[in-house]
């Protein structure tokens, strides 16, 4: 029995120690404050840059993605800082056991891939109203969004005891607040969001809040001159392309010079609202280039909504197979937030250059002056080359990012000249086709690929067609996507074919359309 006894406190001793011991997933000791306009993390300022995740109970439920994967992916490729979790009223009255274990170990997740993380009440509707107004059977707006304030007192009441002990997480009070015929102003709403500051607050939290306008979070007048009491509270918005009369200066109504804004919400699936040109001497921004372009002068923090293949405006395809448009234009924009700046300042020097032709004498017929872009894409050039342009390229070393230059050289005749071809290269370095086509280096390509397959491409095969892609512009296999044993395999298949060892670029880009071409003989 002694013996018994004693293997068995061994036993529990040895089990208690590693329970004890094993690494914890636990949030980094971030302190993120409010002073001023700014936000501050751990007392330096930052602008909190990132994606709308959607609701934490529907990714893992309906979609069953990777919390790791996604979380990893948002800090290291898409070099955002903040994401925000969406919970519906919904999921807090129809399943709340396992949803709120969903929101716990998905925040868990993103804080230690070092991501600041907001929690947002996904509610829509005036606290206490249009739940009551709306239809029964609009089960969506009825019940998703439902805006009884008892149960956004319970939600906070769980969510502020839950998270207060980690300043990394921003609590947002309410999504949208509206009601039918838009006629809510701040004064209807701020005693319900006082309520609920007052009741955080009751937790010992001192978590930052987000408090919103009204006209689904777009119209912040009258914040400015009675804002919610307390510290450590900020204001969010939501920048669509709404059609409202309301210009955006007027709904941010200069609050931003006091508080910080958060846009939390914004993006578009619509092609009519991209884009950038100019036209008789004036920039002609798309409704997604001009969010861009207020959130670098106004030095915003944001959410692009929505990290979605489904959740519209969505940034992935159906199937969270491959990015979209907007989900590009996100990623882009994440990675290089200075490539706008560089436009508004060469912007500036061309409105300020037309103006003052426009002032001088009409007789001089003095043309207006000219900004050249050669210069900055000469800059991006040399800054890629030594040290790469985003997380994935600088992975690589300088030989081979210049083995990817020289290859987009030799299909399309010159260096990237415009934003296109940058972004072209860019995609070619990260192991995407480009978005410009060269029919003689795809032509070429042919040529080659019955070298190495012995039969012509078949276009209609995706194998085939991506294999073409990879000759005629050396696309690059993403870092953490490459594989050895494919890649020895298909040396030594190119040694079968050739009858010597591969040398040159264009004897390397034989080998990766052998490895990862995906051609089917």
């Amino acid at each position: 029995m002694k013996k018994i006894k004693l293997k068995f406190l061994i036993f529990i001793f040895l089990a208690s120690s590693f329970f004890i011991s094993r690494p914890a997933l636990a949030a980094p000791s971030d302190v993120l404050t409010v002073a001023g306009n700014k936000f501050m993390l751990n007392g330096a300022p930052i602008i909190l840059s990132g994606v709308a995740m959607g609701d934490p109970h529907d990714r893992i439920v309906n979609y069953q993605r990777s919390s790791q994967a996604d979380y990893f992916a948002i800090k290291n490729d898409w070099q955002a800082n903040v994401v925000r979790l969406s919970v519906h009223p919904g999921v807090f009255l129809k399943d709340w056991v396992r949803g709120k274990k969903i929101l716990e170990d998905e925040a868990a997740v993103a804080r230690a891939n070092g991501l600041i993380v907001i929690i947002d009440w996904h509610v829509i509707g005036r606290p206490d109203g249009w739940y009551k107004e709306a239809n029964p059977a609009d089960k969506k707006q009825y019940y998703s969004y439902n805006s009884d304030f008892n149960l956004a007192r319970q939600f906070w009441q769980y969510t502020s005891e839950k998270f207060k002990d980690d300043r990394g997480i921003i609590f947002e009070l309410w999504n949208e607040p509206v009601n039918q015929d838009s006629s809510l102003s701040w004064p209807d709403i701020k005693p319900y969001l006082s309520e609920l500051v007052e009741l955080i607050r009751q937790t010992n939290s001192q978590n930052v809040i987000l408090a919103p306008g009204v006209y689904w979070s777009y119209d912040l007048r009258g914040i400015k001159a009675d804002p919610l009491s307390g510290d450590n509270i900020a204001y969010s918005w939501h920048v669509y392309n709404n059609g409202s009369s309301l210009n955006r200066e007027d709904a941010l109504d200069g609050l931003n010079q006091i508080y910080p804004v958060f846009i939390t919400e914004w993006g578009s699936n619509n092609e009519k609202d991209f884009g950038y040109s100019e036209k008789s001497g004036q920039n002609v921004y798309g409704y997604l280039e001009s969010v861009k372009n207020l959130i670098v002068k106004k030095e915003l923090s944001y959410t692009a909504w929505c990290w979605h293949s489904s959740w519209k405006p969505t940034m992935f395809e159906s199937g969270w197979l491959s990015l979209n448009s907007y989900g590009s234009l996100v990623k882009d924009f994440l990675n290089y937030p200075g490539k706008v700046k560089e436009r508004l300042l060469i912007d500036e020097q061309k409105r300020k250059a037309l103006a003052d032709a426009a002032a001088k004498p009409a007789e001089k017929k003095t043309e207006p002056a000219t900004i050249s872009l050669s210069g900055e894409f000469k800059l991006r050039l040399k800054d890629y080359l030594n040290y790469g342009a985003d997380a994935n390229s600088s992975k690589f070393n300088k030989k081979e990012r210049q083995a990817i230059l020289a290859n987009f050289v030799a299909a399309f005749g010159h260096e990237p000249a415009n934003e296109n071809e940058w972004q072209d290269l860019i995609r070619i370095n990260n192991g995407y086709w480009p978005s410009k086509v060269s029919q003689t280096a795809e032509a070429k390509a042919a040529e080659n690929f019955k070298k190495i397959f012995k039969r012509a491409p078949d276009l209609s095969v995706s194998g085939d067609k991506h294999a073409i892609k990879i000759l005629a512009y050396g696309i690059r296999q993403r870092d953490g996507s490459r594989s050895i044993g494919k890649e020895r395999a298909a040396i030594n298949r190119f040694k079968k074919i050739f009858k010597r060892a591969p040398k040159s670029e264009e004897d390397w880009n034989f080998m990766r359309a052998i490895a990862y071409g995906g051609v089917k003989n």
